[in-house]
């Protein structure tokens, strides 16, 4: 479990800490409610605890941002404030924290809140599973998919990383449907499917289906090379499913085209002109006949954008 520790006051702050680190949890600290929002930016946080009194943006206010900020992701929030009482409780609990700490702070205390938030954590995660994950094809949703890019988006922009997109459409699906029928349609969407997450196990991959027959694939610290030969690799295994197709393709198996973009991620890029443009690639990737590759640099090298 994942903590941030938010107080401006840096001595409390070092051996607070450290008495958590000997617990065996990972920490990570901020000495503003600004520093604190960054790193939940660019980090998957699981539990805040921070001071109630604080400069510029105290534990209320910096409790009402991170509702707003992490409004896809839950996090446990938990206040600590020198001074007790029924309002300031009821007044940190209405303003979205889980959990309340009077100061001077009791090891044991702290301890079982911390194993509170654990089983709560636990809960929302399968119930925030359901809610970003494909049904029928156990990838990721849509919503997960832009999710996953903003966040992945920021991060890479830092230091101007490569970052590579693949969009990909299963050629001829709805003929293949109108063929073969919806539960087999089905069944050849789960097959592909598991080529894709085969071909995105890194933590910094996601593939997901973004509706019908469309998927994604985000590649982060990846360039056009490498994207391109991800691309092939999907491809290829995806023919050899050998799921048969008959009078829709030349070979008369279920095939994918793929269109990719790739490009070192600044601040001043746009991320939906970057989908825009894997979305053009896969366009032409389908017009010149489909069960191919295009890169969206060839088109522009080509005039076809």
């Amino acid at each position: 479990m994942k903590i941030l520790l938010v107080d401006d006051d840096q001595f409390a702050i070092s051996l607070f800490k450290k008495f958590l680190e000997k617990e065996s949890f990972e920490v990570v600290t901020a000495f503003s409610s600004k520093d604190a929002l960054d790193i939940l930016a660019i980090e998957e946080i699981d539990v805040v605890i921070t001071d109630w009194m604080m400069p510029e943006m105290d534990g209320y206010e910096l409790t009402k941002a991170i509702r707003e900020q992490q409004a896809n992701r839950y996090v446990f929030i938990i206040m600590i404030s020198a001074r007790g009482g029924k309002w300031r409780y009821i007044e940190a609990m209405e303003s979205g924290v889980d959990d309340f700490i009077s100061k001077p702070l009791d090891g044991d205390e702290v301890l079982a809140k911390l194993r509170t938030a654990k089983r709560m954590l636990a809960y929302q995660s399968v119930l925030y599973e359901r809610s970003i994950t494909d049904k029928l094809t156990g990838l990721s949703n849509r919503s997960k998919f832009y999710e996953f890019f903003q966040k992945e988006w920021r991060r890479l922009a830092r230091n101007a990383s490569p970052l590579s997109l693949l969009m990909i459409d299963v050629d001829h699906f709805k003929k293949y449907n109108d063929t073969y029928g919806h539960l087999a349609g089905d069944k050849a969407l789960q097959e592909v499917s598991s080529v894709l997450k085969h071909a995105s196990q890194r933590v910094t991959d996601l593939a997901a289906r973004l509706g019908g027959e469309e998927f994604a694939i985000i590649y982060s610290n990846t360039d056009l090379n490498t994207a391109h030969r991800y691309a092939e690799s999907i491809r290829t295994a995806v023919s050899n499913l050998r799921i048969r197709n008959e009078g829709v393709s030349p070979d008369h198996y279920l095939s994918v085209s793929i269109g990719i973009f790739s490009l070192s991620v600044t601040p001043s890029e746009s991320m939906d002109t970057f989908i825009e443009f894997a979305d053009k690639a896969l366009y032409q990737a389908k017009s010149r006949g489909r069960n191919q590759i295009c890169l969206y640099p060839n088109l522009v090298q080509e005039g076809l954008v």
